[in-house]
């Protein structure tokens, strides 16, 4: 279904019906491509336009989103346990990448890849905001990045103590 709406990001007249979720993905796809047309153009590379929003450029958003998620793991496994262990860190953030669920949708133009970005980037935040608990708008970027985790489509609704 997305496959079929993802090529037609950019045309807002071309629309499925079908497809009654949150745009997120697709508004994602249209700000991912303009951002590559926009590089494209500055190191004058003729690319006819319609390409841009090829399932081939559209998917590799979320190899973004997945080597985003990667960082994060990297990240929260450093906070949680000793900062100076980066390797460990790193084989725990590779292992869990590679998950065969998550590693699947690495590929594909579905919404599973930028869920499991929004909702790390969430908690990582919100870990962030939990250490600076004094300061003024420390959970702030925590709430905006939750805001984000409910655009893509069958978003995940978590709560944490």
């Amino acid at each position: 279904m997305h496959n079929t709406s993802g090529p037609h990001v950019h045309l807002p007249d071309i629309w499925d019906p079908k497809i009654t979720t949150f745009p997120g993905l697709y508004v994602v796809g249209t700000g991912f491509g303009s951002a590559v047309h926009h590089a494209l153009s500055t190191f004058r590379v003729n690319v006819v336009a319609p390409s841009l929003c090829s399932l081939t450029v559209l998917r590799s958003i979320n190899v973004l989103f997945n080597i985003g998620s990667l960082f994060l793991i990297v990240k929260l496994r450093c906070m949680k346990y000793a900062p100076d262990a980066i390797t460990t860190g790193v084989v725990h953030g590779i292992v869990i990448a590679l998950f065969p669920v998550h590693y699947f949708f690495s590929f594909l133009y579905y919404t599973d890849a930028g869920a499991v970005f929004f909702v790390l980037a969430m908690y990582f935040f919100a870990q962030r905001g939990r250490a600076d608990r004094l300061r003024h708008g420390a959970m702030t970027m925590s709430h905006l990045v939750s805001a984000a985790v409910c655009t893509p489509p069958r978003c995940p609704i978590l709560t944490f103590d």
